[in-house]
């Protein structure tokens, strides 16, 4: 943990990416902790910021002690990259393929890390702030066009 923060009764604790599955795992058992639940996984796009650009936050729920926590871990690199938290948490495999879909941030070491909403041949990552929107055909999710309206 590199530092903390209490805003609104919330604590998000900013852990060092290379200890990001160690602390994620010692949450999840410790007895007076059991964070068991990862309730959600997103990025943060700070561009044109650039060190770091991207930060992934990791929303925590343990039911035992009705609590919530959020972690904080810089993706680093080109591409920006964190090591893949599937493993402490199962639900982390969606929640990464949907990050990496949408904001092109790497999980290492992610067992299936490939598109998850958007159709495999779809270029870049939207959500990011420097993405160049251009006007794209509509497909439905049989990937066959439908008309423009």
């Amino acid at each position: 943990m590199t530092e903390h923060k209490e805003f609104r009764g919330e604590l998000t604790l900013e852990i060092v990416p290379e200890r990001l599955v160690d602390v994620c795992t010692f949450l999840r058992d410790h007895e007076d902790l059991q964070f068991k639940i990862l309730a959600d996984l997103t990025a943060v796009d700070y561009y044109p910021q650039s060190d770091p650009r991207f930060v992934v936050s990791y929303d925590l729920l343990s039911v035992y002690l009705k609590h919530r926590l959020r972690l904080h871990a810089a993706a680093l690199g080109e591409p920006p990259t964190v090591e893949t938290v599937s493993g402490v948490w199962a639900t982390a495999n969606w929640h990464e393929r949907e990050c990496w879909d949408l904001l092109g941030v790497n999980f290492r070491n992610h067992p299936d890390l490939r598109r998850i909403m958007l159709p495999p041949e779809w270029v870049g990552h939207p959500l990011r702030k420097d993405y160049e929107a251009t006007e794209e055909e509509s497909f439905d999710y049989l990937s066959k066009p439908i008309a423009n309206e």
